[in-house]
């Protein structure tokens, strides 16, 4: 005998009337961040995808014709660009799930009275949910597979550039001219001065 759904269908009206009960403004709230975090998600797991490609891989992509896998190709020859539009989008995106997650918690809840508690628990609660369902999982799937994920984000991404150009410009430009800096105050030692001071401590440590 078949387990009947009957015993399932006793949740379901209070399950409505606790939809209902919610005001239309957090509702409407939640579902743009679900929206958000499907969008972080997708992000997130593009900059796995792109940067775990092997060289195998960007061969085999070369060889294809579809309009994607050109796409690829183009956000590969700028990876400090297409690093710079991934890093500038997902923050936007995570700025903005948490601000309408705190609307919406004022709405659902009143910590008036408790202000830190209210505080603490939306932190930890928003910080959980974007780690797991707009990190990790993401990731973890597009390590696994990179040329599906990539392809999947070439043309969105390609549209993400183009917005953020401004800020992704000033972002590779501020990098640039630091890694330069960097560059100079570290020590130009040669192989052959290395190996000079090698010797030498080799010498004291046998003496």
């Amino acid at each position: 005998m078949e387990d009947s759904p009957e015993p399932f269908l006793c949740f379901v009206p209070p399950l409505l009337t606790a939809i209902q009960s919610i005001p239309s403004d957090a509702l409407i709230g939640l579902a743009v961040i679900l929206v958000l975090l499907l969008f972080s998600a997708l992000i997130s797991g593009s900059e796995v995808a792109f940067f775990s490609l092997s060289h195998s891989q960007i061969e085999k992509i070369r060889k294809l014709r579809n309009p994607s896998d050109k796409h690829v190709l183009n956000l590969l020859e700028r990876p400090k660009r297409l690093l710079a539009t991934i890093l500038i989008a997902n923050n936007v995106i995570n700025i903005a799930v948490i601000v309408l997650s705190s609307f919406v918690f004022s709405t659902l809840f009143d910590f008036s009275s408790r202000p830190v508690l209210g505080f603490l628990i939306q932190v930890v609660l928003i910080t959980f949910i974007i780690l797991l369902f707009a990190e990790i999982l993401p990731k973890i799937y597009a390590s696994q597979h990179p040329l599906r994920f990539s392809a999947l984000m070439a043309s969105p991404l390609l549209v993400l550039r183009r917005g953020f150009s401004p800020l992704s410009t000033l972002l590779v430009r501020s990098t640039t001219a630091i890694d330069k800096r960097m560059a100079k105050k570290r020590p130009n030692i040669s192989m052959n001065e290395l190996s000079h001071a090698l010797e030498i401590t080799t010498d004291q440590g046998t003496t």
